[in-house]
């Protein structure tokens, strides 16, 4: 989907963008678990793992929108029918 966003000028500074923003979660997610796992164990990490997954699979599903998706039906709206 980031290569949708912009015009051909401004696509490589979405991507860049979009490869930037993922790496601090990237970074984190496996230095949180590994003290996960030694501090407590890994029934807890794997919990904490599954969790979070559900929290961002349901923020994404109640907020995340699909630009493509908002175009398509805000298109169909503007189309004028013509009575019988």
């Amino acid at each position: 989907m980031t290569l949708e966003f912009g015009n051909e000028r401004q696509r490589p500074a979405y991507i860049g963008l979009g490869n930037t923003l993922i790496a601090p979660a990237t970074i984190l997610a496996p230095l949180l678990g590994g003290w996960i796992v030694e501090n407590i164990d890994y029934k807890t990490t794997f919990l904490v793992a599954a969790i979070s997954g559900l929290v961002t699979a349901l923020l994404l599903h109640l907020r995340g929108s699909d630009p493509r998706y908002l175009e398509q039906n805000l298109s169909n709206r503007s189309v004028n029918v013509l009575p019988e």
